[in-house]
Parts: structure tokens; sequence; C-alpha cells
């Protein structure tokens, strides 16, 4: 019995000693990786998957092992709040990467109970309206893009006036709130509102509506194909001034669709240092395609939060977001900072 007894005791103090060893850091993502959002999907998750490696070979956190898993939402929030369910039931990540506003919000409710935190990429403002707790929004708020951008209208394009397309999704209607309330107080004059319908192929009636003079600044708030049919649909309506978009513009899939005629298009971007040319030559090594803005938002904010973790000594979520916001993080894009959780960082006007 004392021979037991004593056998015991060591498994005991053995586990003790390797309670690290004994778990793992989940990092899930609820994105789309087929149909409409793939290739943004495709993007988050190869990043997800760097970053995990990068963490991997330094010995994980706190020498505990991160591993990923992926589940397809199909851009469906239905389907989000039913993959959220079970992430939940089963294997319970301590993180959740996603990447669209209308799966977040509907996820949301599910991963605050469970105090596990979501990483929302590219997400609209109101992901963040009911002062969620375990919620990161990883881009810049609205307000940072069309500041940015009146900037350039007047400094680069020499004009106060600019007409606005905008997608009909949660996405663009944020921008297009965005962009008339700081036009209002900037003296700036939006010459006319256009919102069409992703699914169209054709734009030619709102183009003809819009009454466009040839050398108008154009912004477009949109994503994925259609805002490259709308860009060389514009084109071939005889427009030839400035057409604006956020990184969105800079896709493969969007320029597909664009075709040749890509002067006088501009987007604005992640600002990029030395060290963020490294990461995407890396990156673009070891996933054979180049590393777009979507994808370097993903590993800056999964990195952000990895890096807290390890500088603080934690893997408990409630400790992690309670003292998280004001936390000023110096990556391989450069400066951003967490702030009433939201994650900061640097843009700039591209041409493309």
């Amino acid at each position: 019995m004392k021979t037991i007894l004593q056998f015991i005791l060591i498994l005991i103090l053995l586990a003790g000693c390797n309670t690290n060893k004994s778990k793992t850091i989940i990092v899930a993502g609820i994105l789309p990786l087929i149909g409409a959002g793939a290739e943004a999907g495709t993007s988050a998750k190869n990043a997800t998957e760097f970053c995990i490696y990068k963490w991997n070979t330094k010995g994980g956190i706190m020498n505990i092992p991160i591993k990923s898993e992926f589940l397809d939402s199909k851009a469906d929030p239905k389907l989000g709040h039913s993959l959220a369910s079970k992430l939940a039931n089963f294997s319970h990540p301590n993180i959740v990467v996603e990447g669209i506003s209308g799966v977040v919000l509907n996820t949301q409710p599910i991963l605050e109970r469970n105090k596990i935190i979501q990483l929302a990429i590219v997400a609209t403002d109101n992901i963040l309206i009911n002062d969620p707790q375990y919620t990161i929004r990883n881009y810049t708020i609205p307000s940072e893009i069309c500041r940015q951008f009146f900037n350039e209208l007047q400094n680069k394009f020499k004009k106060k006036e600019f007409m606005l397309f905008y997608a009909n999704t949660e996405y663009a209607l944020t921008f297009k709130k965005e962009f008339e309330r700081q036009a209002a107080t900037q003296n700036i004059n939006i010459k006319g509102i256009q919102i069409y319908d992703e699914n169209d192929l054709s734009y030619r009636n709102i183009i003809l509506k819009s009454n466009l003079n040839n050398d108008d600044v154009i912004y477009i708030s949109g994503q994925y194909q259609a805002l490259g049919r709308l860009v060389k649909q514009l084109r071939e309506s005889g427009h030839i001034g400035y057409i604006v978009s956020d990184s969105h513009l800079n896709s493969q899939s969007v320029l597909n669709a664009i075709g040749s005629n890509q002067k006088n298009l501009s987007y604005i971007n992640i600002k990029k240092t030395p060290a963020t040319m490294a990461l995407m030559a890396e990156y673009e090594k070891k996933y054979n395609t180049p590393m777009d803005d979507f994808a370097l938002l993903t590993f800056n904010g999964l990195n952000i939060l990895l890096t807290y973790m390890y500088e603080h000594n934690t893997i408990d979520n409630s400790e992690i977001m309670k003292n998280i916001n004001g936390y000023e993080y110096n990556g391989p894009i450069g400066k951003s900072k967490i702030k009433n959780n939201d994650v900061l960082i640097e843009f700039e006007l591209k041409d493309l």
C-alpha cells in the first residue's frame, strides 16, 4: 500500500512539473475559405499559420506550443454561429481569428460567454458598439482611413470634392457614414454618392446616373471582384481621374478584374518598413504567394496578442483583456497600439 501511495505521489509531482508541457495554446479561425471572401480568408489562414510557426520555432509561449484549427464560415453568419458553438464546446481555443463583420457579430455572444478572445480582421465599427470584453478589432478605425484620404485629396489631388461609390455591405456602409461625417467638418464636398450591388455584373446605369466628370476623384468602398468590375467599367465609360480605395484594390482578384488599365489608381494600405518587406519576402517564399494587406493585418494582430502573452507571462484571457488596452508594440509592420479594443497602425497612400 505504501509503495502504491508513493507511486501516485510521484505521478502528481511529475504532472505538476510538466503542467505547461501538457497544455496547448489553440488559435482557431472561422474564415471564408470557399466562395465569396475566400481570397481574404485564405490570406488570414496562411498568416495565422505563419505567425504560429514563427512562435513555435522559438518554443511557443511559456514553453507551451501553439496549434491552429480552421473552420470554413463560407461568409455565412448563421454558419459562423454554429461553428463558434462547436469550438466553444469542444476545443475551446484561446483565440478565434475572424474576418467578416456579419460572422463576427453572430459569433461574438458565444465567444464572449466563453471568454474566448475574438480577433476580428477588417470588421466594422458596430462590432464594438455593445462594449464586448473579449473582442479585438484588428484594423484602423474608418475615421483614420477617411482622414488619410481627405489629406491626400487636398494635398496630392488638389481637390476639395470627390465622388463616393460604396457597396451594399455593412463594411462599406460604415465608411460611407464616416466620409459624410468628416466631409461636413472639413468643408469638403461629396459631389455624389452611389450605392452598388456586389452581385451585379454591370454598373453602367449607376455610372451614367452619377454624372461624372472624366477627371473627378472617386473613392470606392468595396471588396473582391465587384470592386474590380466597377473600376474597369468606370474606365470604359471614359473616366480618367484618380480612383482610390483601401487595400482591397491591390488584391489579385481585383487587379485581374480591372485588367490592364491601371493608371491613376491608388489605395490606402499599411505603411511598410524594411522589417515589413523582410517579413513579406519570408511569407512569399513559404506560401508561394504575395503577402497582401489582409495577411499582414492578421499576422500583426495575432502577433500582438501572442507577444503580450509572452511579455506578461500569461495565457489567462480574463487577465489579458483586462489589461491590454494601452499596450504598445513595435513589430514587423511598425508601431501598433491597442486603444479601446482597436489595433491602431500607420497607413499610407500608394499608387498601383
